[in-house]
């Protein structure tokens, strides 16, 4: 189980500014929840058939995803070109990240490699709780599914965002000019 978390903690502990990728995240899920205590939505809609609904379709997003991830994450771990070797010869940027574990800066290679495996493990704890909404569904009350759904909405922005962070990163791995870029 410890090893479980050395991705996440390298993950979190090595960027600088983990409280931008956290607000982005956090902000539409609070607007969505602002607004399911302003509105009333249980006269308009059917709760629970909304709810089921949404669920299905995340856990089918999500397992997409999921195997989008692994395939990066396999890439990487495959790939054996100069960009790859120059990524695991270098140290990450005292501009964007921090030491890590034994006052140890991370290699450029071990920062992208640990936001795919974050992302991975986010998105299968995501996965997790949505198989357990979708089992709980009969037993909650209407006024829970506002708050499933916030933190639905959470973990889908995060995913999003920690994805698309990793995808612009490996585009410029395979960059032509590696040596002229600053991370």
């Amino acid at each position: 189980m410890k090893y479980l978390l050395i991705p996440i903690t390298d993950y979190l502990c090595s960027r600088k500014r983990i409280w931008l990728c956290f607000a982005i995240s956090v902000a539409p899920a609070l607007i969505l929840l602002g607004v399911s205590f302003v509105t009333n939505l249980r006269q308009e809609y059917d709760i629970v058939s909304f709810f089921s609904d949404f669920v299905a379709s995340q856990v089918n997003i999500i397992a997409i995803l999921l195997s989008f991830s692994i395939a990066i994450l396999t890439i990487l771990a495959t790939a054996d070109n100069d960009s790859i070797r120059k990524l695991k010869k270098s140290l990450s940027s005292v501009k964007y990240y921090k030491e890590v574990r034994e006052n140890k800066r991370l290699t450029l290679f071990q920062v992208l490699l640990s936001s795919v495996t974050y992302n991975i493990l986010c998105q299968v704890l995501y996965l997790s709780l949505l198989i357990i909404e979708s089992l709980l569904k009969g037993l909650l009350a209407c006024s829970a599914y506002k708050y499933f759904t916030t933190i639905n909405v959470f973990f889908v922005a995060h995913i999003f965002y920690v994805l698309i962070d990793s995808v612009v990163s490996i585009y410029y791995v395979f960059w032509p000019d590696l040596n002229k870029r600053e991370y």
